[in-house]
């Protein structure tokens, strides 16, 4: 059985869809699973979970900002929690940030935040799909000083949404021999 993340969603969004300035080679290099240099930005942001992970977990007291209002939300979750669930032929995975109650929690980095900024994500579909849980909350923390939130639930319309945006991939895959056979040669699921 192949497998999907959001991650190759995401390769395929912004080279084939959106088009914003990635290249062949770069969707190339997810599809393929080569190992890449974490930019300033992915920095930043493994370091901001790291920071806010240790605030709710104790090792670092709370304090007056934006990373301990994150704390305070996640707090008394699970971490690092490994998801995974078949679907349409294909086993569909990834790794969520917190679980805590009845919600999924991802948390961002960004320079600039711009409204509803992962409503066309598949990872919100693909965890709650994956958990059966039904709420999932984007917290966005912007430049270190602004906190947004994106709150999606999974709902009647949201496995048509799935079925769609991993068919979308699918069919683009399947289109070019190159793709197809790099993408089942990397991409089968291994229990």
């Amino acid at each position: 059985m192949l497998s999907i993340t959001p991650s190759l969603y995401s390769a395929f969004y912004y080279y084939a869809v959106k088009d914003l300035g990635k290249t062949k080679e770069d969707f190339l290099k997810v599809l393929r699973k080569e190992p890449s240099e974490p930019t300033e930005s992915m920095l930043a942001g493994i370091q901001l979970e790291d920071r806010i992970k240790d605030i709710a977990d104790g090792v670092t007291p709370f304090s007056n900002n934006i990373e301990s209002e994150v704390a305070k939300i996640v707090e008394g979750g699970t971490w690092q929690y490994k998801l995974g669930k078949e679907f349409n032929g294909y086993y569909l995975y990834g790794r969520a940030d917190v679980i805590k109650g009845d919600t999924i929690y991802d948390i961002k980095f960004c320079n600039s935040y711009d409204l509803n900024k992962y409503e066309y994500s598949i990872q919100h579909l693909i965890y709650c799909y994956a958990m059966g849980i039904n709420k999932f909350r984007y917290l966005i923390v912007e430049k270190g000083k602004n906190l947004y939130t994106e709150d999606y639930y999974f709902d009647k319309y949201s496995h048509a949404k799935l079925l769609a945006r991993t068919q979308e991939l699918i069919g683009f895959i399947d289109g070019y021999q190159e793709f197809k056979e790099i993408f089942e040669s990397n991409w089968v699921y291994k229990k």
